[in-house]
This record gives C-alpha cells, structure tokens and sequence, in this order.
C-alpha cells in the first residue's frame, strides 16, 4: 500500500531472519518507514522487527525522562519516548492513561513524528527520514546512567519540524567487517586470538568533517578484550558517501556467554553519534558457502539448524541461491554391532552424543573431529569420527561430506554403520515433499563402488534435492531411507537408539510413496569386523537443482569426481552451439578434454564420445537422440565440467 509511516507495536525476541529483513528492505525500498516497538522484556537482547535494519526501534520512558525497566534497549531502540500512562482511546469512544504502559504505546509517538517529518520535508526518503528521527532527540542520560551506551535520545517534535534534515549528519553502521591477522576472514575464533574489525559506515544526511571514532567495550557482559586500536580518525563523509573504518585490534582474553557489546562513538564539530555491534559468544558452529551454496554445520555432527528449539544453537540451514532454508535441523548418526547407536540429533534434547575432540577452526578449518568418550557406559562404543566439509566447485549446487570413522576402543567392532539424517523442506512449511530412491544420481561405470541416493521435490516448486552415499569398496551397502518425519520422529521419545539402528541397517528397504513433510537418512554400513584402530571413510553428495533431473546430473559429477568437479560458471570459455541444436552440435572446450557424455534427464548415458585432448573444439553426431533436455559432461583431467544442453527437431 506504500503507506509513508508504518506503525509495528509489536514484536518478539528471536533469532535474525534474512527473510524478515528482505522483507523490510523492500518496504524501504518503496519509500515506507517502519516503527516498531522496542520489546518489554527490558534486555538488550535483540527483539525484532524493532533491532532489524531500517527500521526504527522505540523504547519507552515516563514523562519525567525516565527509562522503564521493562523497555527493550540497545540495538532494540534507536530512540525513545513516552510511553507509561500515554493517553489512549478506549472502545467506548473516550480517553484513558489508566493502566497504559509498553514501547508498544512509544512507538506510535515516534511514529507520529515521523510522520511530521514527511510533510515538513517530503524530499526525505524512508531511510533518510529514520536517519533523522533518530538525530531529533534529547540526551536523557542524566536520569538513565545506569544505561550508559544502550541508551539513545528521547525524541523531541519540535527539532523534527525546525531543523534543516541537511544541516546535520547521522552516520550508522552498514556493517562490520571481522578477519583474522591474515586478512582471512573469520565467523569464529578463539581465546588468544586478534579480531581485526572494520566498520562500514554511511553518512545518510549532512556532510560531516573532521570526523573520528572511538571503539569502545561499552557493555562487556563477563567478557575480557584488549582493545589495540582504541581510535581512528575518519574524515569528511558526503552526504550518502559510504566509507570503511578500521582497522580496529581487538585480543580475545575470554568470552562469556552474552554478546559483548562494541559502542562505536563518533565525534565532529558540533557533531556527537554512536553505533553498537553485539559481537556474540562464538558458537560450535560453522557455514559453508560456495558462490550459490551455503548451509551450516557444528563440530558435533548437526547439520542445518536454525535455533530450534531453545536457541541454543543457531545457524541458516542450507541455503541455495539465497532462497529460503531448505533444511531444518538434522545430523549425523552412528550404529555398531546392530544394537549401539549414537546421535547428534534426536529431535528432543538439541545435545549431541559426541564430544568435540578438534573443531572447524584453525588452518584446517573444513575439519572436525568427535568422539563417544563423554556418553554412559551402556551406550560408549569407542570411535573418533571424522567429518570434512568440501565444495568440488566454486560455482556448482553442490557439497561434499567425507566420514571417517575410526575404531578408538580396545575391541573389535562389527557391522560399522554411519550417515546423516536430514530434514529437508522443500516449498513453504515443508509440506507435500515427494521422496524416492534416485538411481540416475548413480553413474554407469560404478559398479566396483557401493553407492546409493535419494531425492526429494515438491510439485510445482522450481527445487529439487538430491543426496547420495558412496565408497569405492563393493562389500559396503549403502543405506539410503526415504519416509515422513513423524514416523520415526515424534515429539514422545524422538529419534531414539533403536530408530537409528533400524533406519542404518535397512540397506534401501525403508521407502514411502505418500507426501507429506519427508526426511531421509543416508550413509554406508560395513559389515564385518573393524579391527581396533582401522578406518572406514566414504563420501556423501548433496546436490541441488530445479529438478530432480538437474540435482542428479550434479550428483552423478561429483561422484566420478568429488574433488574438482566444475560447471559452466565456472569455464565460461566453454560454449555448446548450436543451442538448440538438431542433428550436430559444436562444442568449443579448449584443450585436454580427454571424454564427452550427454546425459539425459533420468541421468542415462545416450552418448559417449572419446576426444583428442590436443583438439580446442570437438563435434557431436546426435542423430541417435531425441528430442529432450540434456547435460553434456566433458572429462579431462583437470575435472569435469557440466553443461546445459537441448535438442529439438
């Protein structure tokens, strides 16, 4: 509707959602302003949609310029105002303040402001306009020291309507750049190490010179820092300019379980703001990303969380093409002898049975290392299990997980079996996923390999998923499961010992064809004995496309070649023509390409043809095949790249 001013009296403590704040940057985007309230639960912990971007958040005081004890601070608020005993409408068509109190009734005050502001200066745009609400107000400090940096001003109307919005700056953190000493940059760290961070500020009003700031731990909540670069001078900032200051030395000493929270004080003539940055406890956590992939995994074998349930771990799920998450919490599982289990997940406790023996930092970040050693005597098996975290390409909608599982006890195991359960939803609530067992994911010449794969889609819906299981060992057998959630998960007893022996020793036996909110689980068992101190490793590929078709095509590349696999993203010099093609097809490929395969949708091999690897260009008799959609995969020994292909007669 592109109302000017939006009011949201309303909101709660929960974790940050890239999709809420798209959806606030479209608003923005289309010249809305949005308030909101900045929570009752009197915490500096972040309360949305208040401590989103662009939005402005609102605490509340009484009308002696005192804070309430229930009013959301810090990021939560950019400005407070009066809100205890405000005058409100009742439904019987009179006045009150009687029993009135929240930011829920500060924030249409501020609101009413802003409002004031879009007709007083119509040439302000949203953001402008909260850059200016946020600049008219008055230091309440005297009344709230207790506060310190969490506080903001208390909105004033009357600077709102005479003052010129282009005579004063309002610079805000955009965002805040954090790297290791390499120049690396880092979500996690630990004790002992140095965070270099850059804040990347905007100037959204009035030109400021002789700009400089000063970082300081405004609120250390148990943390201990030495902060190396206490101040930077900064400059003159344009109006609308962006510049990046830094770099600020910050030694990490000790961490606690709240975030410290960094006050990033600017000072001028005539000119006095700040910015917070909550730098938060780092959690056993790490993403993954490639150019159109990322998804986040834990030390401990989870996979995919978001928060759920308690918030005690957080992370994006598994993210493909910056769409929504398409993975709700899941993990690695483990069974021995047909009768021991071991978890990650369980649907109940969010607590894995592995201890963290070598977590995803340091040099070799993309490994880490657990073990049973902390689980009761009647369930410890005696492993250390190994999972490494690798893309074959910057480019391609796929990843790669290798499990090493390494016999730590002094007996012999038997009948070794390890895997991942996973969630995946597919399409809004995760509802009418169809699942089944995908054998085009599985390439033609495997047959001294043991392999295996599953696929979800949902009708209608432009995402498909493929994930398979392989070793180069044919006496393994792969497990590969695909049923609904609540089958085996429940709220009751969760994912128990005796689920995760049965879905890890059913081979593909386990398959539905129903739909509904569907999960699998996908892995290797070998049977026989495991001598003490011997390994069994095999990889898992995860593969996304908008069909079926195009995730298994993915699959079945990596599979032949799980270390370098590339796509056409990644070889633009690497054409097919014509596109459509008929009865020929020209590919230009440069040199070294030793194979050409077109693989048709259900993954079949139509034709193979082998190439003069001196040759830069090779041709495609097609008159065996028909009318359809292709990949024509080319091998060489640099990788394999994959490409679209169709033909029509």
């Amino acid at each position: 509707m592109r109302f000017k001013v939006l009011n949201c009296s309303w909101g709660r403590v929960k974790p940050f959602s890239p999709i809420d704040q798209s959806v606030i940057d479209y608003a923005a985007a289309n010249d809305v302003v949005i308030v909101a309230s900045a929570g009752n639960h009197g915490s500096f912990v972040p309360n949305y949609p208040s401590a989103y971007d662009n939005v402005l958040g609102v605490g509340e005081t009484n009308e002696d310029d005192f804070v309430l004890s229930s009013s959301g601070v810090g990021v939560n608020a950019d400005v407070m105002a009066p809100g205890y005993l405000a005058l409100t409408t009742t439904s019987g068509n009179g006045y009150t303040t009687s029993g009135i109190m929240g930011t829920s009734f500060a924030s249409p005050l501020a609101a009413g402001m802003c409002g004031l502001i879009r007709s007083r200066y119509p040439q302000l745009n949203a953001v402008q306009t909260i850059a200016f609400a946020r600049r008219c107000t008055d230091d309440i400090s005297e009344n709230n020291i207790q506060y310190g940096a969490l506080l903001p001003g208390r909105i004033n109307f009357m600077k709102a309507v005479t003052t010129d919005p282009f005579s004063i700056p309002s610079v805000r953190i955009v965002s805040v750049d954090q790297r290791d000493a390499a120049g690396t940059p880092v979500e996690r760290f630990r004790i002992g190490d140095t965070l270099h961070l850059t804040f990347n500020l905007r100037n959204e009003l009035g030109p400021v010179t002789g700009l400089t700031t000063t970082l300081q731990a405004a609120v250390p909540n148990g943390w201990n820092v030495t902060i190396l670069d206490h101040d930077i001078d900064v400059g003159t900032i344009g109006t609308g300019a962006d510049v990046a200051v830094g770099t600020f030395r910050v030694v990490i000493n000790g961490v606690n379980n709240l975030p410290l929270i960094f006050s990033l004080e600017m000072e001028a003539d005539n000119y006095s703001d700040k910015g917070l940055y909550y730098l938060p406890k780092p959690a056993p956590i790490t993403t993954f990303r490639n150019n159109v992939l990322a998804y986040t995994a834990s030390d401990d074998g989870w996979l995919g969380f978001d928060g759920y349930p308690d918030q005690t771990r957080q992370g994006i799920g598994l993210i493909w093409k910056g769409q929504e998450s398409l993975l709700s919490p899941s993990g690695l599982l483990f069974t021995e002898g047909g009768a021991h289990a071991l978890k990650a997940y369980d649907n109940l406790t969010n607590q894995s049975d592995f201890t963290i023996e070598k977590p995803f930092t340091g040099a070799d970040s993309n490994r880490a290392v657990m073990s049973d050693r902390a689980v009761s005597t009647d369930r410890y098996v005696g492993v250390r299990i190994t999972q490494r975290h690798t893309f074959p390409s910057a480019n391609l909608s796929a990843a790669v997980i290798t499990t090493t599982v390494e016999n730590t006890s002094d007996r012999i195991l038997t009948d070794i079996s390890a895997g991942h359960f996973l969630d995946f939803d597919i399409g809004q609530g995760g509802s009418e996923n169809l699942i089944r067992l995908a054998p085009e994911a599985i390439p033609d010449n495997f047959s001294t390999h043991s392999a295996a794969a599953e696929a979800f889609e949902r009708q209608g819906v432009p995402v498909a998923v493929v994930i398979a299981s392989s070793v180069a060992d044919p006496t393994a057998e792969p497990q590969a499961v695909g049923m609904r959630y609540r089958t085996y998960v429940n709220d009751n007893d969760g994912l128990t010992d005796a689920d995760v022996v049965t879905l890890l020793n059913s081979g593909t036996g386990i398959q539905t064809a129903e739909s509904g909110d569907m999960c699998t689980v996908v892995g290797m068992k070998f049977p026989g004995q495991l001598e003490r101190g011997a390994v069994r490793t095999f990889i898992t590929v995860i593969g996304i496309g908008q069909t079926i078709g195009d995730a298994a095509a993915t699959v079945r590349a990596v599979l032949l070649d799980p270390m370098s696999v590339n796509d056409a993203a990644g070889h633009t010099a690497t054409i097919v023509y014509p596109q459509p093609a008929s009865t020929v097809c020209t590919i230009d490929h440069g040199a070294g390409i030793e194979a050409i395969d077109l693989v048709d949708v259900a993954g079949r091999t139509v034709l193979h043809q082998m190439a003069d690897p001196s040759a830069e260009r090779s041709m495609l008799n097609l008159a065996s095949c028909g009318s359809g959609v292709y990949r024509c995969i080319l091998r060489s020994q640099r990788g394999i790249v994959s490409l679209p292909f169709v033909i029509v007669r």
